[in-house]
């Protein structure tokens, strides 16, 4: 692709679409950064064609500001970037803005690939100017650069507008069906992304040529009120807020107002809008979606309302500048228990006398269980009342937990709710220790400082594990490798150049009675033989073919088809252990090969070391290696690779200890793992299950695959607070 891209022999929206291939692949790939960065200088060193130069300085812009080359890349990059400003006219431009962005400090790199509106305004060296809409209906634009996260933008928005704090603001993406907040972490420009892939998708399907880019935008508003009943001192926050407060009132309706309250709020937003009245001017209130909720102003027609809007208009707002006036209206509105409370629609999963359709109310005191018609508050929690909160994985639904001191009668409310992750994060957000559904399982826990005797100690193990098995006679030994004399010259000569492995092993890891680190050490070919004892001709090619279904499910198989669906993965996943789990012969072999694939890995974070170390999770936690010697090779592996406790390496391998651990002490099982607790296994989560109840209400519980019946029944008895004592329940 990139050669056609290069040679011109893609035009228009092919063109586009090579290019959002060719940096899509680097997104999802680390290991593939580099390359594509050694590809595009290649293409750019001596080419003739000032055409072909353009095309290919253009894409390296664009690699640029979505991913960084690496650490061992980095150095000899920005050396070519200095030796090419010599260049003439745009693409001298070109190579300055590579040098001026190729120092990210940003956490993480972009997420998807460039819009073709990036593209086109990164031909011109040029940025994309995007519109902030207000609540009430006014714009701001401004120039937002491939890197701004949106609170780099929130900050260059408040600038703009005098604001003097941005706390508790935020950006929203708004769209004709739902709004939804921006983190301040996420770039706009993959948000733009997007809403063109999701257009493209709508368009594709109604088979139609419009789009409906028109309905996306972003959306500047309050999102924490943190003081609700507080007015503030700057102007322009008052300003802000009384946008946001009239919006509230008149198009969303949050509030239980009745008619004299409306009509009096109308007149004080006719006075900031028209300023004092004016004998004869009815026609400035024949507008009534302007001035009142649709479920007030469809009560009577526009004749009748217009005069009483121009005498709530004379009685409310006469004499009243337009910043005091707007403070009045504040001040009446912040009077409403709902103010500074965020709505969002939710289906209560149970039986109880209120209806299964309710509001969920998030503010900075608590919770609020709201009844849609009236806006009557059913029942208050505080933040500190609550235990915990649960978002299911899978599903639309999320789980309240109370305390078991409340003297209240229900102790779990469970909500299904689109918007369950908003939910989530805006609590987070009010309250920080009721995050814990964000945090990873394994960052809360305090991994052992490790040193240097540890890891001699650990590496040792390891080495007398692998031994224990070759003198055990459980290897096939290698077949003895041609050109001895070359390879050994290399490992002399590479074995003091940042050889980690190998030097924690000692010299005498080189090579054991014909067992070289090769033989124990990460691979990207399949294997030709097996690398234990394999007697039985059909077990033999049973054993290359999960070499190589580990390899594809890695992504290292160069003939196997480019699936990467949840299910195609899920699926070769579940043929794998099911085909490993018949003998002992071939699940023993499995884990020489799995443990294999994760030692000495060069990039420990990349994806196909990671895939590789969740499939060995997701083993030690179904079914265990039967042979005590490779068992004890397998516990010596993850606990030298678990002492890291920077990398997702480390992580994968402290997990998959403890999973090994209390598979060990359970019977074996006999079928392979659903899909749903693979997903939940290689993510390092426990399997979660919705348990239902006779009065119609479920919960849902998070246990560990190897929890057993009984084991679970007492999670389900703590959970509703029932007695250890009682006995008799059962799952079915």
């Amino acid at each position: 692709d990139l050669c056609r891209y290069c040679r011109g022999e893609a035009k228009g929206e092919q063109e586009v679409s090579i290019i959002q291939s060719i940096i899509g692949h680097g997104l999802e790939r680390e290991e593939l950064r580099n390359e594509i960065y050694v590809q595009c200088m290649r293409q750019t060193t001596n080419n003739p064609s000032p055409e072909s130069l353009e095309k290919m300085w253009l894409l390296m812009c664009l690699c640029v500001v979505a991913f960084q080359p690496g650490k061992l890349l980095h150095k000899y990059f920005v050396s070519f970037l200095h030796k090419n400003l010599e260049l003439e006219g745009k693409l001298s431009q070109y190579v300055q803005w590579c040098l001026e962005n190729c120092k990210n400090t940003k956490v993480t790199c972009r997420r998807r690939p460039p819009s073709s509106v990036e593209i086109a305004a990164m031909k011109k060296l040029g940025t994309i100017v995007c519109r902030f809409f207000f609540l009430d209906g006014r714009t701001k634009a401004i120039d937002v650069h491939p890197r701004d996260t949106a609170s780099d933008a929130l900050h260059k928005l408040a600038d703009r507008l005098g604001l003097g704090s941005v706390d508790g603001w935020a950006i929203y993406q708004s769209s004709a069906h739902k709004e939804k907040h921006v983190k301040s972490h996420e770039y706009l420009y993959d948000i733009i992304s997007s809403w063109e892939t999701n257009n493209n998708k709508n368009t594709a399907n109604n088979n139609s040529q419009t789009s409906n880019a028109g309905e996306n935008r972003f959306v500047f508003r309050k999102r924490l009120f943190r003081n609700p009943r507080e007015i503030p001192s700057d102007p322009v926050h008052v300003n802000l807020l009384y946008s946001q407060a009239v919006y509230c009132v008149v198009r969303s309706d949050e509030f239980p107002i009745n008619e004299k309250v409306a009509l009096q709020l109308a007149g004080l937003q006719a006075q900031v809008a028209l300023g004092d009245p004016q004998e004869g001017k009815e026609q400035f209130y024949t507008e009534l979606s302007a001035y009142l909720p649709s479920r007030i102003a469809d009560t009577r027609s526009t004749a009748e309302w217009v005069p009483l809007l121009a005498e709530a208009h004379r009685q409310y707002g006469t004499g009243k500048s337009e910043i005091v006036a707007k403070v009045w209206y504040l001040t009446c509105v912040m009077q409403f228990p709902l103010y500074g409370t965020t709505l969002f629609p939710v289906a209560y999963r149970g039986y109880w006398n209120y209806g299964n359709s309710l509001i969920l109310g998030i503010n900075c005191d608590g919770i609020a269980m709201i009844k849609p018609d009236d806006k009557f508050i059913l029942y208050e929690y505080r933040y500190s009342d609550i235990e915990s909160i649960f978002l299911h994985p899978s599903d639309d639904f999320i789980t309240i937990s109370l305390l078991r001191t409340l003297p209240d009668a229900h102790k779990c409310f469970v909500f299904e709710t689109k918007e369950k992750e908003e939910i989530g994060y805006l609590i987070a957000s009010y309250s920080p220790l009721l995050a814990a559904w964000i945090k990873d399982i394994d960052s809360s826990k305090k991994v052992k400082q490790v040193t240097a005797d540890d890891r001699m100690r650990l590496a040792h193990s390891l080495l007398h594990a692998r031994r224990l098995l070759v003198d055990n006679n459980l290897l096939l030994k290698p077949p003895e490798q041609s050109g001895n004399i070359i390879v050994s010259t290399l490992r002399r000569l590479n074995k003091n150049k940042g050889d980690r492995p190998r030097t924690e092993y000692g010299e005498q890891s080189e090579s054991y009675k014909g067992f070289h680190q090769s033989y124990w050490s990460f691979s990207k070919s399949p294997l030709t033989l097996p690398l234990t004892r394999v007697t039985d001709p059909d077990s033999e090619e049973q054993v290359l073919h999960i070499s190589l279904a580990i390899l594809t499910y890695a992504g290292l198989n160069a003939n196997a088809e480019a699936n990467t669906a949840d299910e195609h993965q899920l699926g070769l996943v579940q043929g794998l252990l099911e085909q490993s789990m018949k003998t002992d012969v071939l699940l023993n072999e499995t884990y020489m090969q799995l443990i294999k694939q994760t030692t000495d890995h060069p990039d420990r974070n990349s994806r196909v070391n990671l895939r590789q170390w969740a499939l060995l999770t997701l083993y030690c936690s179904v079914i265990p290696p039967t042979d005590k010697l490779i068992r004890k090779y397998l516990r010596a592996h993850l606990q030298r690779c678990g002492m890291d406790s920077v990398s997702e390496e480390g992580k994968y391998a402290r997990y998959a200890e403890k999973c090994l651990n209390k598979a060990l002490n359970n019977r074996r099982r006999q079928w392979p793992p659903s899909k749903q607790e693979i997903l939940c296994t290689i993510n390092r989560r426990p399997i979660y299950a919705r348990f239902h109840f006779m009065d119609g209400q479920f919960h849902s519980l998070e246990f560990d695959a190897s929890a057993t019946a009984r084991e679970v029944v007492e999670l389900i008895k703590r959970k509703i607070g029932l007695p250890e004592t009682i006995k008799g329940n059962v799952c079915g």
